[in-house]
């Protein structure tokens, strides 16, 4: 869940108008996780398309609503402290690896750029993958 400051709404253009959502100007994102960013095409009127990016904070709620959506990427949005050159990144990724490490469920994402990720965050050792199922994966 993203909690939102109902202060900075701000009214949406024509094409974008949705009776179930609102806009906003800016959010604050004072989460040290991976945030999941779903981008998508939709058509519109008059055979034209838009392009949408929904943000998640779990990649399963994603993976859930994929298989109805023809065209789409799905990106992770990495904190500065989950990268070697302390930058913030967004990178597509191409898989999913699932794993049950004792007490908790592991996720590898391997991305387009060639870095992978380890969620939850933050761990201590690196995870055992080898019994681990995928879950997701695009070329």
């Amino acid at each position: 869940m993203f909690k939102v400051d109902k202060a900075f709404a701000v009214p949406m253009p024509k094409l974008f108008e949705d009776d179930n959502c609102e806009v906003y100007q800016c959010i604050e994102l004072a989460l040290n996780i991976y945030l999941f960013i779903l981008e998508y095409t939709v058509e519109v009127e008059d055979e034209c398309s838009i392009t949408r990016r929904v943000m998640f904070n779990n990649i399963i709620d994603i993976l859930e609503i994929v298989p109805d959506i023809k065209i789409y990427e799905i990106s992770l949005f990495a904190p500065r402290y989950t990268n070697i050159n302390k930058e913030m990144s967004i990178s597509t990724i191409l898989e999913v690896i699932k794993c049950d490490d004792g007490n908790q469920t592991i996720y590898k994402y391997k991305c387009k750029n060639g870095t992978v990720y380890i969620d939850p965050l933050p761990w201590h050792k690196e995870p055992n993958f080898e019994n681990g199922e995928t879950i997701y994966s695009k070329s």
